[in-house]
């Protein structure tokens, strides 16, 4: 469920759940969101668990 996902990655808390999408067992989100998430990892201000959530999320993609 998106309450299980969410409790995995809390950080997702702060995005509209419409930009999730349950496809082949995964949460999926748009390109745009994935390039927001791939500049936050870049981002030396991002806090380690963030970087760390938005890290193990992409892994699994």
């Amino acid at each position: 469920s998106f309450e299980e996902f969410l409790k995995l990655y809390p950080f997702f808390n702060n995005y509209d759940p419409d930009y999730f999408q349950k496809i082949d067992g995964f949460w999926e989100v748009p390109v745009c969101l994935k390039e927001e998430l791939i500049l936050l990892l870049n981002d030396k201000d991002c806090a380690y668990d963030v970087r760390i959530q938005i890290q193990q999320f992409l892994e699994e993609r």
